[in-house]
């Protein structure tokens, strides 16, 4: 069922047929797979431009929410200035965001661009790279984004 879901969000991103109330979920943050950025490091993001797999053993809390590390190193680096370490839109797909009115739609959490210091996530599959997307009309999508995110995330 998760699967036909997300092939149904893939559509709706890649068709532009979605709308904030036809998400998968209408939680302000994206916690797909029980963890911020679906388990992944929020710190390898940043700190080393990859994307690298949270262990059970580095786990922390922001805002009631598990955050998964790759290292006690980067655990602490996030205890200590979370706020630089937070994806852009909670975690949620930013090119699904950007458009029309926003959606949220879950993120392949490989799928990921740091702009301006922030990361920024995207939804990926065989069907749709909305990377690729958000590369072609960066500029005008982020502005689109965060004017979307104002709304969706009240």
């Amino acid at each position: 069922m998760k699967q036909f879901q997300m092939l149904i969000a893939a559509l709706g991103v890649s068709l532009g047929f979605f709308s904030a109330s036809d998400s998968l979920a209408a939680a302000k943050w994206n916690t797909e797979g029980g963890a911020l950025a679906s388990g992944y490091d929020l710190v390898s993001y940043i700190e080393d431009q990859k994307a690298v797999k949270g262990k059970k053993e580095f786990v922390s809390e922001y805002k009631g929410h598990k955050v998964k590390f790759s290292s006690a190193k980067n655990k602490e680096l996030f205890q200590k200035d979370p706020e630089k370490y937070i994806p852009a839109y909670n975690g949620w797909c930013a090119y699904a965001i950007a458009k029309d009115n926003g959606s949220f739609v879950e993120i392949n959490p490989k799928a990921f661009k740091v702009v301006n210091g922030r990361t920024h996530l995207f939804y990926k599959n065989f069907f749709a790279n909305t990377l690729k997307r958000w590369n072609k009309n960066e500029a005008n999508l982020k502005k689109s984004a965060e004017k979307n995110w104002v709304t969706l995330n009240k």
